[in-house]
């Protein structure tokens, strides 16, 4: 996943000057999950254990990574021929290894902005990502009745792409347009300064409301400034005790975040994710 530069710096940077934190070990890892890049090896998904984490995504339909015991969760990145070819045998492959959810498009409010790709997939009108839906995602019910549907995941807002309709503003239009589709959760992101922990929480509400109180998934998240391990303390034990926030995921499991720089062990940050709440 690939986000604009100056995200990707100031993530850099915050976790260069984390402090070392002595959070409590964790009684409930059910809602944390992995946000990975699959990188021919184990996507360092391996660096954590089913006491920390229960599932992971790989903004992908399929994973080369195995024998972890972390659940995998396909999502359709986009509607374009090179997401939607291999999806369905991809869920079937998913499924058939324990899969028991799928997530639709990814960030379809966030287009590539001023030339810096954003990792949106850019389908900006509600009405075709709806229509793209029905036909790739709703379809998968034909084969799988009992599958849990995720809503297109949708920003924050906050790298003021070009396009205007994001957010759960996007969102409830959407299932406007998805009308007759099987929703059982709605899918989010968050990006801003790491103080800013009231806006983190008022957007995740929104989307809730919008959602018409449907569970929410956060499937990415991050300060952008500040202190990450502080902005963990601050958030991963309301996210815990929010019965409607079902799923949650930091960005991301990678070199200079989540993981050391050589990357053979977790970093402060990620040691942090790992055990506190």
């Amino acid at each position: 996943m690939t986000k604009i530069t100056l995200l990707l710096s100031a993530l850099g940077l915050s976790t260069l000057s984390l402090v070392n934190a002595a959070p409590v070990a964790r009684s409930n890892p059910t809602k944390r999950g992995l946000a990975y890049n699959d990188n021919g090896k184990d996507g360092f998904t391996s660096l954590y254990n089913a006491q920390q984490v229960s599932w992971k995504y790989n903004w992908g339909s399929a994973t080369s990574v195995k024998g972890d015991g972390i659940k995998y969760v396909p999502l359709l990145h986009g509607n374009q021929d090179m997401h939607t070819k291999s999806w369905s045998a991809d869920v079937d492959k998913a499924v058939a290894a324990g899969s028991s959810e799928v997530m639709s498009f990814n960030e379809p409010d966030q287009c590539d902005w001023k030339g810096i790709p954003t990792g949106g997939s850019c389908i900006t009108d509600p009405a075709v990502a709806a229509a793209a839906h029905k036909q790739h995602v709703q379809s998968l019910l034909e084969k799988h009745s009992d599958l849990r549907i995720g809503a297109p995941a949708v920003t924050n807002g906050a790298l003021s792409p070009v396009n205007t309709l994001m957010g759960s503003a996007y969102l409830k239009a959407f299932l406007a347009a998805c009308d007759g589709c099987k929703i059982d959760f709605v899918v989010t992101h968050w990006y801003d300064a790491g103080d800013n922990v009231a806006w983190f929480k008022k957007h995740l509400l929104d989307v809730y409301e919008a959602g018409g109180k449907r569970p929410v998934w956060l499937t990415e998240f991050a300060a952008t400034s500040g202190d990450n391990v502080k902005f963990l303390n601050d958030v991963l034990p309301w996210l815990d005790q929010q019965d409607w926030i079902e799923r949650y995921a930091y960005h991301w499991l990678q070199k200079g975040s989540l993981v050391t720089g050589d990357g053979a062990a977790l970093s402060p940050l990620g040691s942090a994710y790992g055990t506190i709440g």
